[in-house]
């Protein structure tokens, strides 16, 4: 398995992890999914940022980059790649 399948299985298991054990809006039992995605995220980030441990400009960067590329492969069908 290449790095960046096993980056994207682990992903999608921590995915949903937090969409099973995150507190569910009352009325619909149903996660919210924006606020969700905001907090993994964010969450992704500070962790990455706070390992960057004297690359945090570089990583930032490469963050952005990351969310780019993603946009993108989306955007163009190429997330069956990660499949």
């Amino acid at each position: 398995m290449s790095n960046e399948k096993l980056a994207f299985n682990i992903t999608l298991d921590g995915l949903g992890n937090y969409a099973t054990k995150c507190k569910k809006d009352p009325i619909t039992k149903t996660m919210n999914p924006i606020e969700g995605s905001y907090l993994m995220s964010n969450s992704l980030a500070v962790a990455l940022l706070y390992k960057a441990e004297g690359h945090i400009e570089e990583c930032k960067d490469i963050l952005h980059e990351a969310i780019n590329d993603a946009y993108h492969q989306i955007r163009g069908g190429e997330w069956w790649k990660l499949n």
